[in-house]
């Protein structure tokens, strides 16, 4: 019997069998909540927050959760991409050593070791700001983009009218199951300049300067939340790069 693999905000939650009730499902997945229950048919899915493996046709079966619920299983999504991304700063250094620098005064600590308690308290602040955006959120589609936020390339630079002027950029990749490339934002921190999507036709462009001299830190944002999708330097480059984010 051909079986499909649910996933809820890109985390499996259960797999269903053709055919199955809801009754099964609960009984196979431990999900017993009546509340998360109901008779569906495939279309009946969000296919921005639902995806399925295998061609099938399901009779009954599970759908639903509310919107408290999404926000409990992405607080914990977060939290955890967060623990796997501290773990990854300490890649090749010891955690013992690194908790015996985080007791001494900053002058006393050995540079890499900083590094890695710079960065993880930026991974802090911006898990914090995740949880923030979560609480906040009003549909799924918001959590989704918050827990799945999207990928991409955008092809970037400046100089092209002067170091601190930024160039027409665009998106040559946008991924994403719940936003549109309409539906973000450069953010430059420096000089807290927005500049929308749209400010040239499918792009963005600052129309003068928007750096400040020797900050050219820009971020890719989501308007509605202002959500921090990728944030990096933009680089020197009057003819523009390819920027993964």
């Amino acid at each position: 019997m051909q079986k499909a693999i649910i996933l809820f905000l890109g985390v499996q939650i259960y797999s269903l069998e053709a055919g199955q009730t809801a009754e099964q499902v609960a009984a196979a997945s431990g999900i017993t909540d009546p509340a998360l229950y109901q008779e569906f048919a495939e279309s009946d899915f969000d296919s921005a927050c639902y995806s399925f493996s295998g061609a099938f046709t399901l009779v009954a079966g599970v759908v639903g959760f509310d919107l408290d619920k999404a926000k409990q299983i992405a607080e914990i999504i977060v939290n955890a991409q967060s623990n796997e991304a501290a773990k990854a700063t300490l890649s090749g250094l010891s955690y013992d050593v690194y908790v015996a620098q985080v007791s001494l005064p900053a002058e006393q600590r050995i540079v890499k070791y900083q590094a890695v308690m710079d960065a993880n308290n930026a991974l802090a602040i911006e898990t914090e700001n995740r949880e923030q955006a979560i609480a906040a959120a009003t549909t799924i589609d918001e959590i989704n983009n918050i827990v799945n936020p999207p990928t991409g390339i955008i092809n970037i630079g400046r100089g092209s009218a002067g170091p601190l002027d930024l160039n027409n950029s665009y998106y040559t990749e946008f991924n994403s199951t719940s936003m549109t490339e309409a539906e973000t934002e450069l953010y430059v921190p420096g000089t807290t300049t927005v500049i929308p999507y749209g400010s040239i036709p499918y792009g963005f462009d600052s129309i003068g300067n928007c750096f400040a001299v020797g900050d050219y830190l820009i971020q890719i944002r989501e308007v509605a939340t202002g959500s921090v999708i990728a944030e990096f330097e933009c680089p020197l480059a009057p003819a523009n790069v390819d920027v993964a984010f």
